[in-house]
């Protein structure tokens, strides 16, 4: 059975409350795509931080308005090196207001 889906981008505040929603776009459409368009970058403050999930391919766009990229460190075989560790539990942290304000 074929069942249609939409996709929008959800922005949070670090205290969890909704900053941004983007329109809904058809299900075929990459999370990339729907960032560049929705004019959530239009609307980011010079130096803000922001997060998402691995994969979500927008660093460069990012860096055009002097923003930063934050994304869970990757692992492969080998451990993370401290750093990493310490890093990967402060967006984990951060990860759950964001978990708490898409209802997931």
């Amino acid at each position: 059975m074929q069942q249609n889906t939409f996709d929008a981008l959800l922005g949070c505040t670090p205290r969890g409350y909704n900053s941004f929603l983007s329109d809904l776009c058809t299900g075929n459409v990459s999370d990339r795509k729907i960032t560049m368009n929705c004019g959530f970058l239009d609307m980011n403050e010079l130096f803000h931080n922001i997060m998402a999930d691995r994969g979500f391919c927008i660093r460069v766009a990012l860096a055009l308005k002097l923003a930063s990229l934050k994304i869970p460190s990757f692992t492969s075989k080998r451990r993370l090196a401290s750093k990493g560790v310490t890093k990967t539990r402060r967006i984990a942290r951060a990860r759950i207001h964001v978990e708490r304000c898409i209802g997931a």
